[in-house]
């Protein structure tokens, strides 16, 4: 198992701050408000039940993010407690996305073809899928 580590940068940012990769959706690098003047070192961690290969999104407090395993984790930003997972028939190598009140992300798949974007609702105790 893998363990990602979410540091005090995190919590330190305002929570949209970034809602996804790179600051922006169209991936500029350029973010709104300054970051934090110190890192105060790891807030907490979590362990989920394959490697984490993409970066998280956060939106109102929850941190974002897919595992090999096939879960989409939504995790509690200031205490690192899962929220909920949902599970998906393919691992997860793409970066979730946030927008509005869905989130959004890509199974891995040898032909994206087969397997078009999927987005679950965030604010369910239970996420709810659809195809984009």
């Amino acid at each position: 198992m893998r363990r990602i580590a979410i540091f005090a940068l995190l919590a330190a940012a305002p929570s949209t701050a970034q809602n996804t990769c790179r600051g922006n959706n169209a991936h500029t690098g350029v973010y709104q408000g300054a970051g934090p003047k110190q890192l105060g070192g790891v807030k907490w961690a979590f362990k989920a039940g394959g490697p984490i290969v993409t970066s998280p999104a956060i939106a109102d407090g929850v941190v974002y993010f897919g595992a090999m395993d096939g879960h989409l984790h939504a995790v509690v930003q200031d205490t690192g407690q899962e929220k909920w997972k949902f599970k998906s028939r393919m691992p997860i190598a793409s970066s979730p996305a946030v927008a509005r009140v869905m989130v959004y992300f890509r199974p891995a798949s040898p032909a994206s073809s087969e397997h078009p974007p999927c987005a679950t609702a965030p604010s369910m105790s239970e996420p709810r899928t659809a195809r984009a």
